[in-house]
């Protein structure tokens, strides 16, 4: 692969210029400019929908700008349908009356799924912008953006709308890579975590240094409280589902040394 001269090797593409090659292959003639689609999520077209990989994966894996995901199936709105979230994704606010729902135990090495009602959905604020296509008479109805919602919900209780691109880029998130090291298996957290086992608890962040989420194995879990830490601005470290505490406790003393004030672990 080295010897290939590097016009002929593989690159990622930005999440833009992938929907845009997609677009052109689907229709044949729209050559859409790439910076036009720079924040879709997704695109309706026939019978596909293309997909974000990151709105599919677990926050932990790996993935790229470029990464899209086909799927059959359709939105139910006619011709070809950007998918772009919206400026300002909303949380819930944190009442006097919700205060009785807000733990603060201390995390006891008990890694499970405390986010079991926890579901996303997709849905649509009504407002679109049509495309300017690059040819004459390029203003068309079939070919617009729609501004999109995937909110949070826990057993039907509306939680948070998330933008799940903004955090996949975002300098704030890390991730605790698997560790092979065997050395490592009796190792344990040595530091004491608040447990986080419900999202009001989240999004009324305890004051300790470090709090754990509690969604293990639950991927849509995982992604959305991933997006809400990042959201209110938390240095926000995602684990694997096999999390090596020695590892972990290694990456903790850095940030204890630097200027992290609060910091959320994904479980």
């Amino acid at each position: 692969m080295n010897g290939l001269p590097s016009s002929l090797q593989p690159y990622d593409l930005e999440r833009g210029t992938a929907f845009a090659c997609i677009a052109m292959f689907e229709s044949g003639i729209y050559n859409i400019s790439p910076s036009l689609l720079k924040d879709v999520i997704a695109m309706s077209s026939s019978d596909s929908i293309y997909i974000g990989g990151a709105l599919l994966l677990d926050p932990h894996e790996q993935t790229h700008s470029g990464d899209i995901r086909r799927v059959l199936g359709n939105i139910g709105k006619p011709g070809m349908t950007f998918l772009v979230p919206p400026v300002d994704p909303m949380i819930r606010e944190v009442t006097m009356s919700d205060w009785s729902c807000i733990d603060r135990d201390e995390f006891d090495g008990d890694m499970r799924d405390c986010f079991e009602s926890a579901s996303l959905h997709l849905s649509f604020t009504g407002a679109n912008t049509p495309i300017n296509l690059s040819y004459s008479g390029g203003q068309d109805v079939d070919i617009y953006l729609l501004e999109t919602l995937i909110s949070l919900r826990d057993g039907g209780d509306w939680i948070a709308d998330l933008d799940v691109f903004k955090t996949i880029s975002n300098v704030k998130l890390r991730k605790v890579s698997n560790c092979q090291d065997h050395k490592h298996n009796s190792a344990v957290a040595a530091h004491n975590f608040t447990a986080i086992d419900n999202w009001l608890s989240l999004i009324d962040t305890p004051e300790t240094p470090f709090s754990i989420v509690r969604a293990h194995r639950n991927w849509q879990a995982r992604l959305a409280a991933t997006t809400i830490s990042i959201a209110l601005g938390y240095e926000t470290v995602v684990l694997s589902d096999h999390p090596c505490w020695a590892c972990f406790n290694s990456k903790a003393k850095e940030m204890v040394w630097g200027r992290f004030q609060k910091v959320i672990i994904i479980g």
